[in-house]
């Protein structure tokens, strides 16, 4: 009798942990298609009284959110990173954009996805062109970065 609740406890406490850490993976896993809110942005009070580096730093996003963002949705965060205007300030696109990938890694992890080509396609095919989001959309698409 004894052996037969032991093993039915056993049988009770693996359905119970399957079935809450099943839920719990289906939920650290679950994409995210929506685009990443920055904690702090130019709008925001603090924004003048923080370091460059500090609103740099708080801006980067976290890992576990970064790897779960789709493609859009990871472009879209890109694209309205407080410092996007900081490409434009090398003289070449090219490099600003490098040199975004070193030090967002947002823009990193952007660059690695497969799929980029055909977000920045949809991008451009539906966002107006009279915004610098655009303009680093577009020179990313025709130039293949």
């Amino acid at each position: 009798c004894m052996r037969r609740s032991s093993m039915q406890f056993l049988y009770d406490m693996l359905l119970y942990l399957s079935n809450n850490l099943g839920i719990l993976y289906v939920q650290t896993l679950a994409p995210i298609d929506q685009p990443y809110e920055y904690p702090i942005t130019q709008s925001d009070p603090e924004w003048s009284s923080l370091s460059t580096s500090e609103k740099k730093s708080l801006c980067q996003i976290e890992t576990s959110v970064l790897r779960r963002l789709t493609t859009p949705a990871l472009l879209e965060t890109v694209l309205n990173y407080p410092y996007l205007i900081d490409v434009f300030a090398w003289g070449d696109m090219s490099i600003g954009i490098e040199t975004l990938a070193a030090n967002f890694n947002g823009m990193e992890e952007l660059l690695a996805r497969a799929d980029l080509e055909r977000s920045l396609e949809d991008y451009c095919n539906t966002h107006s062109s009279h915004n610098i989001a655009y303009q680093v959309a577009e020179y990313m698409m025709q130039n293949n970065i």
